[in-house]
């Protein structure tokens, strides 16, 4: 079941309120569930619906009512309540995109759980209309449905092996720890989700950590495998056990420091067969996500920064992000994790794109919650070396088709103008750019050149001190 306490968090329909009888009501059933008194759990969410004051605790009750009956397997009635949700944020807050696909999603689920395909097809539709901007920064989509997570490379596919995808979840901003989620069309209750997490732990760690998690929730379980298998051509960690005529199961392997884990929770609908086939399900695409990080572990780079703090280098600086225009680029690529970066107010992320063969295509920081703006370290030689040829010189003023060295512009790019900081010498390491966004977020880097578009649609270049407006990332 997700957390009802992660809903009330990331949902917020209206403004926080001081906890009050549906706040202690839902905390109550949330405690009841983790230690095992479904019943009660059930009776204290009912209650909360009963209470709830002001839409956000209607919401974050109905949800959690839901999540209640469709754990007990009353599916008809998780329905009912989830439509309800979906009819309230519809009502009272239907900008607010991330209420309404969480019920939009649990109301899918139900419908897929009660045989009927055809609704469940069509909430699916809805839902990811819905999400696909919100979603992309973090998953990257294909045809055919295909969904690949840009930072750890782990695809989760449409359907394989009688499973169907039926949510992404997003548990944090910056897209380090995600999941799908799966069902079995008119198959029996289950709870099924594929995670990876950037944790840095060791393949024993990543396993012992999954294997505790499922324990706190069975703490009266008892054992009924635990091992190794090989899976996608690489070992895997397992533990299986039973309490009553529940069975839960997680499955592990570290990719460097990505954590891939498979979490499979059944009320006894499911045979060793079905486990088998959940397990090839996440574990077969081990290769992709191998590929992806060893291309994301060896990027490296000898560039030298420089900021564009004379008029030369600024002019340079400026002429090549002339000639391509100041148009964010709409390349899809696949992404490779380099860490957090100090974006005020809620910090951001710095990555590098690559492509499919592991080249990088630029370098990026982005805020949290916003990729409308961001810092990015860019290869703009051809642009300059274009400029040059069309002039029949080469970089020494000779004639020639010489190529001038590797050069990588900083700048920020915001969807109207850009502000130009220097160049790298050559292309930059990950951590070496991560430096430069780290001092220009710190202030200690500052622009040299500023280029925006005019109203005529001609660009302007200014090589002054800017305006009071001049972008600024970290404000």
């Amino acid at each position: 079941m997700t957390s009802a306490l992660a809903i009330i968090a990331a949902i917020g329909l209206a403004v926080s309120q001081p906890a009050g009888s549906t706040d202690q009501l839902i905390e109550q059933s949330i405690q009841a569930y983790q230690s095992g008194d479904l019943d009660r759990a059930t009776r204290l969410a009912e209650q909360a619906v009963a209470a709830a004051n002001g839409a956000g605790e209607r919401f974050n009750a109905l949800i959690l009512y839901g999540d209640l009956r469709s754990e007990g397997s009353d599916h008809g009635a998780a329905y009912e309540l989830y439509a309800r949700a979906v009819e309230l944020v519809e009502t009272e807050s239907p900008e607010n995109t991330a209420a309404l696909s969480m019920a939009l999603s649990r109301q899918g689920s139900a419908a897929l759980n009660m045989g009927r395909r055809e609704e469940w097809l069509a909430l699916g539709r809805r839902t990811s209309l819905l999400n696909r901007a919100e979603e992309e920064p973090i998953w990257r989509f294909g045809d055919m449905m295909r969904v690949r997570h840009r930072f750890s490379g782990l695809p989760c596919p449409a359907n394989s092996e009688g499973f169907v995808r039926v949510e992404l979840i997003t548990y944090d901003s910056l897209g380090t720890d995600v999941a799908c989620s799966y069902a079995i069309p008119d198959g029996p209750p289950m709870v099924m989700t594929v995670h990876a997490f950037h944790t840095g732990h060791t393949a024993e760690e990543a396993f012992e950590a999954a294997r505790d998690g499922m324990l706190r929730n069975f703490s009266a379980s008892h054992r009924i495998d635990e091992g190794t298998s090989a899976l996608g051509g690489q070992t895997v960690h397992h533990a299986i056990h039973r309490q009553g005529e529940t069975t839960a199961g997680v499955w592990t392997h570290q990719v460097r420091a990505w954590t891939i884990k498979l979490r499979l929770t059944h009320y006894g609908g499911l045979e060793s067969d079905d486990l088998d086939a959940a397990a090839r399900l996440v574990f077969s695409s081990l290769p992709d996500v191998i590929a992806h990080q060893d291309h994301c572990a060896v990027l490296t780079g000898a560039g030298v920064f420089e900021p564009a703090d004379g008029m030369t280098s600024a002019l340079g600086s400026a002429l090549m992000s002339m000639t391509a225009g100041i148009e964010p680029d709409t390349v899809d690529a696949l992404e490779c994790f380099i860490g957090e970066a100090n974006f005020q107010p809620a910090g951001g992320t710095v990555v590098v794109r690559v492509d499919a063969q592991g080249a990088p295509i630029d370098f990026r920081g982005y805020p949290r919650h916003s990729r409308a703006a961001y810092l990015q370290a860019v290869n703009d030689d051809t642009a300059l070396n274009r400029i040059l040829l069309e002039a029949g010189e080469d970089a020494d003023g000779a004639a020639g088709d010489v190529r001038l060295p590797s050069r990588w512009q900083v700048r920020q790019v915001t969807p109207d103008r850009m502000a130009i900081y220097g160049q790298f010498t050559d292309t930059p390491s990950p951590e070496a750019f991560r430096q430069i966004v780290d001092e220009i977020l710190a202030g200690d880097i500052s622009p040299g050149a500023w280029i925006s578009t005019q109203e005529n649609g001609n660009l302007h270049v200014q090589l002054v001190e800017p305006p009071d407006d001049t972008p600024n990332p970290n404000k």
